[in-house]
């Protein structure tokens, strides 16, 4: 009976001794894969800090004009309801005169 016990012992150390190894490879080459992405993107990103800044959309002089141009729509807008009687609507949102100075 001992012998017995000891062979299917024997038995389910191997094929868990399999089983270990054969993710043992599979983590290897997912290490693997994972080390050549991470140097591709370290490379990547060391190319991409010596190349030229790009500008943000703030530097760019068709966005501001488009900002202050809206900006002298508002005031307008905000000028005709005044003009209309409305100029209690403009207090009541908390602007005062001083928050429409010329741009």
């Amino acid at each position: 009976m001992e012998l017995r016990e000891c062979r299917l012992m024997l038995s389910e150390e191997r094929r868990a001794r399999l089983s270990a190894e054969s993710r043992l490879k599979e983590f290897e080459q997912e290490n693997a894969r994972l080390r050549t992405a991470n140097l591709s993107l370290t490379e990547t990103l060391a190319h991409s800090a010596s190349a030229p800044a790009a500008f943000s959309a703030l530097e760019d002089e068709a966005v501001l004009e488009s900002i202050e141009n809206s900006f002298k729509k508002f005031h307008a807008f905000l000028d005709l309801l005044k003009d209309a009687g409305l100029g209690q609507i403009v207090s009541m949102a908390g602007l005062e005169r001083s928050d429409f100075h010329q741009l």
